[in-house]
């Protein structure tokens, strides 16, 4: 079996041109994944940040709430390490259901 350990991230680098978007693949092993108090992070009102960092590459992520965020660090901080977390996806997959 092989697995695969990447995360596809999205973004839109020019916010005022909403047609313009980006997405890029990032391998997670060797990245440190951490959640980012509130009071730092650049936007005060955006909650349940969490940030994956690499040597210079940094991305700053957002959940819905703080289940999600806890989920979502323990699934990365899992990939990134190279485990492959098996329940946890399938949760992930369900809570995205739910919503």
């Amino acid at each position: 079996m092989i697995t695969y350990l990447v995360i596809f991230i999205q973004y839109n680098e020019k916010p005022w041109l909403t047609d313009v978007k980006g997405s890029r693949a990032v391998p997670l092993p060797g990245f440190e994944v951490s959640t980012v108090p509130p009071a730092t992070a650049d936007k005060p009102e955006v909650k349940h940040v969490f940030k994956l960092s690499h040597t210079q590459q940094n991305f700053l992520l957002s959940a819905q709430d703080a289940e999600l965020q806890a989920k979502w660090v323990e699934v990365l901080s899992k990939a990134a390490r190279a485990e492959v977390p098996t329940e946890t996806l399938t949760s992930l997959t369900e809570h995205r259901k739910s919503q």
